[in-house]
């Protein structure tokens, strides 16, 4: 669950637009195949394409920008501030390809298809990385349109192209389905099945893309990566692809929900995320054409007046005119003042890690509905939240929405009657300890839950699983061994959040918000660029 506002905070820089247009003269064909994983348009058109020097100098025209290509490129010589050139260019294509819904329909979805370009390490069989973005709100979310900086993509679109194209890398990243050109009226968000198969289908149809095109190919190494909710995604991915036999060199998961029964539990419990009001409908959404009636109506679900709450998001509309039009509360999930029988049931929002944050009038989530919760998960408790028991998901949460948050919990194999789910790949687990969008709850309880199945595994198991978890905000644990380029990065990281979380005393609600969802959104691109060590840039 990426900010619950468009852009990143050092990343709000302009992209020039220093090319793009179609591919070549070619007037690509429609493929009227319905097979998940074929492209729509064949071969896709290119979007936009920018040598090194010009990406460089897009990135160098703000202080934003600059930071960016540090992350990138690394420093100058050991040590420095200024940033090493840029390695490759990048052209982006426009995938338009056949994927299935949440329950299974036919649909479409796009995305973005980034393609080093220049000198060596940046032509021919390249490795790919498989990208998951974060929760986008914006329905015209396009990470292909690179040259936009009025797209809400924009930003998470130069990131990756930056880190992860202009050092060698070919990038396959979604829209994922509901966005951008998709023909689904909703979007499948935070659905495992769904979202892994689409990255599988946009795989696909990078590959098919990539045949078609003279100078590069795919190297065959296949790396997995993404962010906020797109770091649910990503290891949703991984957890696939292994079941179906087909290797992943290596996996970057990143400030994701994995956890999601245990998520579920601590917000209704109190611990409210900054978004939520933004993130819940569109989880109810997602789960309510997925699971059908097993869910409790939206009118017993969602308060007035904000009953149509499930069929507000992904939006034409900017975020400010959803709250400011009272189609959603900006920071109120649930009552600050329950009454009669569930008053002593609904946690007193001061016990809330976020104090206030949360809750309040109007709200979004009934009395009703929470307590129904809260009472499935007093009766059939997660193994992880409030304490430490099994660390599994219950399986016997009778809640039409625990049930289907146990069904999209990432610590459940994607085999039924598997004992339990330990990836192949190496995997690099990464966030920000006091994350108050996605809590890093989330990558300690994959962390303990990975460490258990390995424990149980051995000595039957060899080698040992390789992963490596960083917690931005402890000092030393964000410096990744035997990488000249992490001391500037992650000291750089030290500096930008001083303070950052501490914002919140004595200032408005607004102001409050603002600083809190900055956090996450900043934990991004040091994340990624953490990322990069790990993939161990190929150039």
């Amino acid at each position: 669950m990426r900010t619950p506002r468009p852009g990143w905070i050092f990343l709000a820089f302009l992209l020039a637009a220093c090319g793009g247009g179609s591919s070549g003269g070619i007037t690509a064909s429609a493929n009227p195949a319905n097979t998940p994983g074929t492209l729509v348009f064949n071969p896709p058109l290119q979007a936009v394409s920018l040598t090194a020097a010009a990406f460089q100098s897009s990135l160098d025209s703000t202080p934003a920008g600059q930071q960016l290509h540090l992350l990138a490129s690394g420093p100058s010589a050991p040590g420095a501030s200024t940033p090493a050139p840029l390695h490759c260019g990048v052209d982006v294509y426009k995938l338009q390809f056949r994927t299935t819904g949440g329950a299974g329909e036919a649909t479409t979805s796009s995305g973005a298809l980034m393609v080093p370009n220049g000198g060596t390490g940046c032509s021919g069989p390249r490795p790919i990385v498989l990208y998951g973005h974060g929760t986008a709100t914006s329905q015209a979310f396009d990470l292909s349109n690179l040259a936009d900086p009025t797209n809400a993509a924009n930003g998470e679109s130069a990131l990756i192209a930056a880190v992860y194209a202009s050092n060698g890398f070919i990038v396959v990243a979604p829209n994922y389905a509901g966005y951008d050109t998709s023909t689904l009226g909703y979007h499948p968000f935070l659905n495992a099945a769904q979202q892994s198969g689409e990255m599988i289908d946009a795989l696909a149809a990078g590959r098919t893309a990539l045949a078609g095109l003279a100078g590069t190919g795919d190297a065959g190494a296949l790396f997995v990566s993404g962010y906020s909710a797109g770091g649910h995604t990503a290891m949703a991915t991984v957890r696939a692809l292994e079941a179906a036999g087909q290797p992943v060199a290596a996996a970057a998961t990143m400030s994701g929900p994995y956890t999601m029964a245990a998520f579920g539990d601590l917000i209704f419990l109190g611990n409210v995320d900054i978004g939520a009001t933004l993130f819940v409908p569109l989880i109810y959404n997602s789960y309510r054409h997925a699971y059908g009636n097993t869910l409790s109506i939206p009118t017993d679900f969602f308060a007035a007046p904000f009953n149509n709450a499930a069929s507000v998001l992904p939006s034409a509309l900017t975020q400010a005119q959803i709250f400011m039009g009272g189609l959603l509360p900006q920071t109120a999930l649930f009552n600050n003042n329950p009454m009669g029988a569930f008053a002593g049931l609904l946690q007193n929002p001061a016990a809330a890690s976020n104090g206030d944050f949360g809750f309040g009038t109007p709200f979004l989530v009934t009395d009703t509905a929470r307590a129904a919760y809260l009472a499935d998960a007093a009766a059939y408790p997660d193994g992880a939240v409030p304490t430490v028991t099994t660390g599994a998901p219950s399986g016997s949460a009778t809640n039409g929405i625990r049930q289907a948050l146990v069904l999209n919990d990432l610590r459940l194999p994607a085999v039924s009657g598997a004992p339990g789910w330990l990836p192949k790949a190496p995997m690099l687990l990464c966030a920000g300890g006091n994350d108050p969008v996605v809590f890093s709850t989330n990558t300690l309880i994959m962390q303990r839950y990975f460490a258990a199945i390995q424990a149980a595994l051995q000595p039957a198991v060899a080698p040992l699983r390789h992963f490596l978890n960083i917690d931005l905000n402890t000092s030393g644990t964000g410096k990744l061994p035997a990488s000249p380029d992490s001391d500037p990065v992650f000291s750089a990281y030290q500096q930008a959040f001083t303070g950052l979380y501490n914002q919140q005393a004595g200032t408005t609600v607004a102001t409050q918000t603002a600083a809190l969802t900055g956090y996450h959104t900043s934990v991004a691109p040091f994340c990624t660029a953490a990322s990069l060590s790990f993939f161990a840039s190929p150039r």
